[in-house]
């Protein structure tokens, strides 16, 4: 038995992923997981000193961890046409010239890049724990935030207006869809280990999707907002079949996203997914 030391978020998209796998719902084979539960920005910055065997990581922050790490084909949380959302509880008449007090989830997740290639004019920016935007925009401490994960679905209930969906602005931009977060494996584990991890990981998906009323006390319990409706309609726009089945355009996106940024155009698609 080898046991992986696994690192996700506590949105409702990695815990129906992952559900029937820490609560061996369905065989896992030779692996047992010790698993624990982070914020994503403290997953890429652990992921960072190489901190566990398998983890959720911002594509983003990929580059960052290339040599150690490969992104898995199986669970990507992929958007279309929808992303991260810039929200204010006031009215930004020129998005392109606004560059008021902005906070973000971290510095190295997708939602920032997204930010710095598409609006760079927005400079002025704080990192805090994502949870935590909404209110401090209520407080009158900034002027607008960078939300993701469940917030996009209750920011109006903070008085908050949507000024722009990133995803919206990307798939404008390229026609393709939004590769926000990813899981990785070190490279060290092996190509046949990690060819198991997918086939795991694809098959955990399936049988979240097919029985999510059972896996929904699970996902309750890791989740920042608790209305169910709001878990569902998460669950439904980041797991798909692009999380199940790997495809070529998936793959192409990673490539698209993280070639925005100049300091990425040496990539290639062998850097981020082989691991033979």
């Amino acid at each position: 038995m080898s046991t992986l030391s696994l690192a996700i978020s506590p949105c409702p998209n990695d815990t129906l992923i992952f559900e029937a796998i820490i609560n061996k719902k369905i065989p896992v084979g030779d692996f047992d997981f010790d698993a624990t539960f982070l914020d994503i920005e403290k997953l890429n910055n652990g992921l960072l000193s190489g901190k566990w065997d398998v983890a959720k990581v911002s594509v983003a922050a990929f580059p960052l961890i290339k040599n150690d790490y490969t992104i898995l084909k199986t669970g990507m949380a992929i958007g279309f046409g929808n992303g991260p959302l810039l929200v204010s509880n006031k009215s930004i008449d020129s998005l392109h010239d606004f560059n008021g007090k902005t906070l973000i989830p971290g510095i190295h997740t997708t939602a920032n890049l997204l930010l710095e290639s598409l609006l760079p004019n927005i400079t002025n920016k704080e990192e805090v724990i994502f949870n935590e935007i909404m209110p401090l925009i209520q407080n009158k401490k900034a002027d607008a935030g960078l939300i993701i994960h469940e917030s996009r679905f209750t920011f109006q209930n903070y008085g908050m207006k949507k000024i722009a969906d990133l995803g919206e602005l990307w798939h404008e931009k390229t026609s393709l869809p939004l590769p926000l977060g990813a899981f990785v494996a070190k490279r060290s584990l092996g190509f046949e280990k990690i060819s198991k991890l997918e086939t795991l990981i694809s098959d955990s998906i399936k049988h979240g999707l097919n029985n999510i009323n059972a896996a929904m006390p699970f996902i309750s319990s890791h989740a920042q907002e608790l209305d169910k409706k709001v878990i569902n309609k998460h669950i439904q726009l980041y797991v798909n079949d692009f999380s199940v089945t790997p495809q070529q355009i998936a793959q192409n996106s990673v490539l698209k996203l993280l070639h925005s940024m100049p300091k990425n155009h040496s990539l290639s698609l062998q850097d981020i997914f082989q691991y033979e």
